[in-house]
């Protein structure tokens, strides 16, 4: 079995949390290094997670000739800087969102990656929920039925079908509590849209089945703000997002219809469903050990 040797360039909560356990749990790779600006956090690291050494400088970590991939978890104004010299020493580079905190750096990114042929790729993790997991199978399944559980009433036989009658309409609301956010969000142009909504954008290019051709947007890049994506089959997406919310209420909810079924997914936790008659209308997925959500 081929080892990845590893290196993981900022030691914050999300690497402690997630990559340095993945990496020490995989039999398929060596932690070679663990990077940061303050060397006490990585030897920190070195000491916990089983990395062979420390650096705090991301430099000598490109360089070097005994590591073979990247996992960059620095913060958002960190990226091309790093992730470009990476790709052009043949290193491939895990990052965590966003990809860029521009447009421009993140082009540069992409151009690198095609050049070198190094891959990069986001850390969307939203994708591996189990919940999100059985959101998409019950969505492509509702993509493919044309045998909705019947309505009450049912006048569909005495009229034309009509185009928006293929076209899935998607609500992803997100319930945001500023008072949770951490001061260097703030220094972003962009705002939390660009930092933290990539997530739910991502998740709407998943959900749906054309390419994006239209964008609209209202309210601030901090916060407070809804978009419209329009899609090629005219499906629309709509991303609400408020800052001035409570976390004692969920946080997010995702609400899909087509083909006259209605999938929601509130929190992760719980799958709704109505349409699909062999399906179960509930299904709840516990966030750990012995929890019960139901």
């Amino acid at each position: 079995m081929k080892k990845h040797r590893m290196a993981i360039i900022g030691c914050g909560a999300m690497s402690q949390g997630t990559h340095f356990p993945n990496a020490q749990k995989n039999p398929r790779v060596d932690l070679i290094c663990a990077c940061d600006i303050n060397r006490s956090v990585a030897e920190q690291c070195c000491a916990k997670f089983g990395a062979q050494r420390a650096e705090t400088d991301w430099r000598k970590v490109v360089e070097a000739k005994d590591i073979d991939l990247i996992v960059l978890g620095t913060q958002h104004n960190i990226r091309g800087e790093v992730i470009i010299p990476a790709l052009r020493h043949g290193k491939p580079v895990y990052t965590e969102k966003p990809l860029a905190p521009s447009r421009k750096e993140m082009f540069d990114i992409v151009y690198a990656s095609r050049e070198t042929k190094a891959p990069v790729c986001v850390g969307h993790n939203r994708r591996s929920s189990p919940a999100i997991l059985e959101f998409t199978r019950l969505l492509d399944k509702a993509w493919q039925t044309q045998t909705a559980t019947p309505p009450a009433v049912d006048r569909s036989a005495e009229r034309k079908h009509i185009a928006e009658e293929k076209q899935m309409q998607l609500l992803i609301r997100v319930n945001d509590d500023i008072r949770s956010w951490k001061g260097w969000i703030f220094r972003d142009e962009e705002g939390v849209f660009f930092a933290e909504m990539v997530h739910f954008i991502d998740l709407a290019l998943l959900f749906n089945r054309s390419r994006p051709v239209r964008g609209f947007a209202e309210g601030s890049a901090r916060g407070n703000f809804t978009m419209i994506l329009r899609f090629a089959d005219g499906s629309i997406t709509t991303l609400f997002h408020t800052m001035v919310g409570n976390f004692d209420y969920p946080k997010e909810l995702f609400e899909a219809t087509v083909h006259n079924v209605t999938i929601a997914m509130d929190q992760h936790i719980e799958i709704r469903q109505s349409g699909l008659k062999d399906e179960s209308q509930l299904k709840t997925f516990p966030f750990s050990e012995g929890c019960d959500w139901s």
